[in-house]
C-alpha cells in the first residue's frame, strides 16, 4: 500500500516500507504548456497571470481567476498534479494523508479527481491523528502543519489509550505568506544600501524569491547572510540582518493567538523553516517535533487497518503508546459527513474528468431514472459487476458502455 501526503507545498508519496518516491509543490504555470512543481515555481514572479498556485488548498469546481489554458478550474489542475505524481511513481491505489480542515465535501471531490488520474484512494487519515500517534502523546495535544497558504492548528484529545483530532483552526499564516515578508525584508535591505529595489521588476523580484526558497529548502540561513542579485549585467549585494527577519516572522506567529499550556508538536515542515523552532520555543509549552519518517510510518500503520470496501476518514485511534500502533483503529466515519461508518449512505452524485454531475442529470437518462435510481435491463457494471441493488452507493465505480464514473455523495 502506498501514501500519499496531500499538502500543497509538498505532495509527496511513499512505499509501504516509508520510502518516499515523490514529492512536488502542487504549483502551475502555463506558457505554450502546463509545467508543474519547482519548475512552475520559478515562474512565481515573472508569470503571476499564467501562474496558479492555490488550488489543492481550495479544491472545488470554482473557475480560476486566470484559466491556463485548457485548465479552468481547480479541480482540473489537480486532476494534473495528481496525474503527474502518478506517472511519476505508476501509483495506482494509495491511502490519502489529508490535512483535518479539508471538509468532507472536498474529500468526496478529490477522491473523484484521484480517480480520474488513475489513483484509488483507499481512505482519508487526518495529518494531526498521524503525528499525535507517531509522538506517542499522552495529554491532550495541539499540532501544527503547514502549507503554501496555511497554517493548520488541531488539538488532539487523550482518553486512556483514545486520540481523536477533536477540534481544528486553519489561519492564513502560510509559507507564501512567510516568503513574501522575507522578500519585502531582503527588499528594504538592499533599498537602504544602494537605493536598488529588488520588487521593482519581475526577474529581481524572482530572483529574491527563489533566495528565500532556498534557505528554506536548506532548513537554514546561511553562515554569511548576503544577498546578490543580478540585474541588467550589474551584480547588487546587501548584507542581511537576521533580527529584521526574526521581527517578520514573529508577527506572522503572532497571527497564531496561542492560548494554552497544552503541549505542541509542530511538523517537519514548519520545523525547516530557519528561526521558527526557536521563535515558536518562546511562546508555546513543550514544544517538539513530529519528524516526518515516523509520522509516514504512523500513517501507514493506520492505512493498514482500512476497510478497503467503503472510503472512510479516520480521525481517532488507538495507541499503545510504544513504537507501533495499536491494531484497532477508533473513531472512524465515513466521508462524507454520515453517522453509519459504513459505504451505505446513497450516492448523490457521479464524478468523470475531475468534475461531479448529479445523478439526476439528464446524461445519465440512458442508465438511471428521474430519481437516480437504475434502470432495469441496461447493460451496466457497478465495480466491475453487473449491479445487485438499483441504489447507488458511494465509493462504487459505474461502468457504461465504455465510460467510468465514480458515486460520490456532496452535503
Amino acid at each position: 500500500m502506498h501514501l500519499i501526503d496531500i499538502n500543497d507545498w509538498e505532495l509527496s508519496c511513499f512505499t509501504q516500507s516509508g520510502a518516499q518516491i515523490y514529492r512536488a509543490p502542487c504549483a502551475a504555470s502555463f506558457q505554450g504548456e502546463l509545467t508543474l512543481g519547482m519548475e512552475a515555481l520559478a515562474r512565481a514572479k515573472t508569470l503571476p497571470q499564467a501562474f496558479a498556485y492555490n488550488y489543492l488548498s481550495r479544491l472545488n469546481n470554482e473557475l480560476l481567476p486566470n484559466a491556463l489554458g485548457s485548465f479552468k478550474t481547480r479541480a482540473d489542475l489537480c486532476f494534473k498534479q495528481l496525474e503527474a505524481l502518478r506517472e511519476a511513481t505508476d501509483v495506482s491505489a494509495a491511502a490519502l494523508l489529508v490535512p483535518p480542515q479539508m471538509s468532507d465535501q472536498q474529500l468526496a471531490l478529490l477522491a473523484g479527481v484521484a480517480n480520474a488520474a488513475g489513483i484509488k484512494p483507499l481512505g482519508f487519515i487526518d495529518h494531526s491523528l498521524a503525528y499525535a500517534l507517531a509522538a506517542q502523546v499522552a495529554t491532550p495535544t495541539y499540532v501544527l502543519d503547514l502549507g503554501l497558504h496555511q497554517t493548520f492548528h488541531s488539538k488532539v484529545a487523550v482518553n486512556g489509550s483514545e486520540l481523536t483530532v477533536t477540534a481544528s483552526t486553519e489561519y492564513g499564516f502560510g509559507l507564501i505568506s512567510l516568503v513574501d515578508q522575507w522578500v519585502t525584508t531582503l527588499a528594504d535591505e538592499f533599498m537602504q544600501s544602494s537605493r536598488f529595489d529588488p520588487l521593482h521588476s519581475a526577474q529581481t523580484e524572482q530572483q529574491t524569491f527563489d533566495a528565500v526558497m532556498g534557505w528554506i529548502a536548506d532548513g537554514t540561513l546561511p553562515a554569511e547572510l548576503k544577498l546578490s542579485i543580478e540585474s541588467q549585467g550589474t551584480q547588487r549585494t546587501a548584507a542581511i540582518v537576521p533580527e529584521h527577519l526574526q521581527t517578520r516572522l514573529d508577527a506572522k506567529l503572532d497571527e497564531l493567538h496561542f492560548d494554552s499550556s497544552d503541549p505542541v508538536i509542530i511538523s517537519h515542515r514548519l520545523a525547516q523553516v530557519p528561526l521558527l523552532f526557536e521563535r515558536l520555543s518562546s511562546k508555546v509549552s513543550g514544544l517538539q517535533v513530529a519528524e516526518e519518517a515516523s509520522v509516514v510510518l504512523a500513517a501507514l500503520s493506520i492505512a493498514t487497518e482500512l476497510d478497503l470496501e467503503n472510503l472512510e476518514r479516520v480521525r481517532g485511534h488507538t495507541s499503545n503508546r510504544s513504537n507501533q500502533p495499536a491494531a484497532t483503529p477508533q473513531a472512524v466515519v465515513t466521508a462524507p459527513d454520515s453517522a453509519a461508518p459504513e459505504r451505505a449512505a446513497a450516492a448523490t452524485h457521479l464524478v468523470q474528468q475531475a468534475t461531479a454531475y448529479p445523478i439526476t442529470h439528464p446524461q445519465f437518462s440512458a442508465f438511471l431514472d428521474e430519481d437516480g435510481l437504475l434502470r432495469p435491463g441496461v447493460a451496466i457494471e457497478v465495480d466491475g459487476q453487473p449491479p445487485t441493488k438499483a441504489r447507488l452507493l458511494i465509493g462504487q465505480t459505474l461502468t457504461f458502455q465504455g465510460q467510468q464514473w465514480l458515486a460520490i455523495r456532496v452535503a
